[in-house]
């Protein structure tokens, strides 16, 4: 978890590792946290829904390496492409039934930032601001 003392001590380690190569800690940047604020809608389901799927969008796009199963890919991350499939399939209404909101994105963010983390991969600094909508699938928000 992002949160650990021992998660701590190893983004402290690899850090350290990369360093000590002559590396910056962060290998690059995808900055996922522009997409992290609440400037969607009024409605808390509606923020949410583009929040998980603007970050979906935004890693989808950035982190291929991670994302190509192609047997010669060392870097492919099945659960990592397993999360960002689950996140995609979220919809306003399914969010809407959520008890916490905060919590549910809290819960998908942990885990992104997590594999962020261990690919030396900076999630940005949440200064800049970018509002993307999405269209829902007529699907799975009937009526919006």
């Amino acid at each position: 978890m992002a949160h650990s003392a021992e998660h701590r001590v190893e983004m402290h380690r690899l850090g350290a590792e990369r360093r000590a190569q002559g590396k910056p800690r962060w290998e690059r940047t995808v900055d996922v946290k522009a997409f992290l604020h609440n400037e969607y809608d009024a409605d808390p389901a509606v923020n949410a829904y583009h929040k998980i799927q603007n970050v979906v969008e935004v890693l989808t796009a950035n982190l291929g390496d991670l994302l190509d199963p192609s047997p010669d890919n060392s870097k492919y991350d099945f659960e990592f492409e397993q999360l960002l499939e689950e996140m995609k399939d979220r919809t306003i209404e399914g969010l809407r039934d959520e008890e916490d909101l905060d919590q549910t994105v809290d819960y998908y963010l942990h885990q992104v930032f997590d594999v962020l983390d261990y690919n030396s991969i900076w999630a940005g600094d949440g200064t800049n601001r970018i509002v993307r909508l999405h269209e829902p699938d007529e699907q799975t928000a009937p009526g919006l």
